[in-house]
């Protein structure tokens, strides 16, 4: 239904285990937001929210939170390895993410969001295609990885996990010399030579 009220769920342990097929088949969607009771409550929320880094949640599945509007900012636990296809995708009011220890990032996991840099833990081995595509204001992406993830490309041979950045300003910045010249070179981040430094 397109006019659907906020969807009702009771924790969150279970629906990260959600493997959603595409964004229309997660009720947020339509809905934008997640409540506990028959009325929408902010300390409910909070508590709800509370569950997000359960000890039983170890990855985020496909498209489990598109659309949110709920979430402002993330900070994942160390036991937290792999984002999902367009995980956070279009969550409008996340601008602020740490990483922590993952090692996979799905396509478009964090496409469209307001962030305006981001830091890739030297643990990130996969970056997805369109992973951080259309997020407009995003200006310094901080690389810790000695050798550049792989970048896996789309169907269509394309990357583009970058696109629409803010591209006056855009940087990525690399740990080191040989970082800078591998990167420079490695597939789907040549993409972005001409963005690629070793300093802000």
């Amino acid at each position: 239904v397109q006019n659907a009220p906020d969807y009702d769920v009771d924790h969150l342990t279970a629906w990260c285990k959600i493997d959603f097929g595409n964004s229309e088949a997660n009720p947020l969607y339509y809905a934008g937001r997640l409540y506990r009771g028959t009325l929408w409550n902010y300390s409910a929320i909070k508590s709800l929210y509370s569950s997000l880094f359960s000890a039983e949640i170890t990855e985020f599945k496909d498209y489990v939170f598109w659309g949110n509007l709920e979430l402002t900012t993330l900070s994942f636990p160390d036991r937290i390895k792999k984002i999902g296809k367009a995980a956070f995708c279009a969550c409008s009011n996340l601008k602020t993410i740490d990483l922590g220890s993952v090692t996979h990032i799905g396509a478009s996991a964090f496409a469209s969001l307001p962030l305006q840099e981001i830091t890739i833990p030297e643990t990130v081995t996969e970056i997805g295609a369109s992973a951080f595509y259309n997020c407009r204001s995003l200006t310094y992406v901080y690389c810790n990885p000695t050798n550049p993830p792989t970048a896996v490309l789309d169907s269509d041979g394309e990357w583009e996990a970058f696109e629409f950045h803010n591209s006056n300003v855009f940087k990525i910045i690399v740990p080191s010399k040989d970082s800078y010249t591998e990167y420079q070179s490695a597939s789907g981040w040549s993409e972005y030579a001409s963005s690629i430094s070793r300093f802000k």
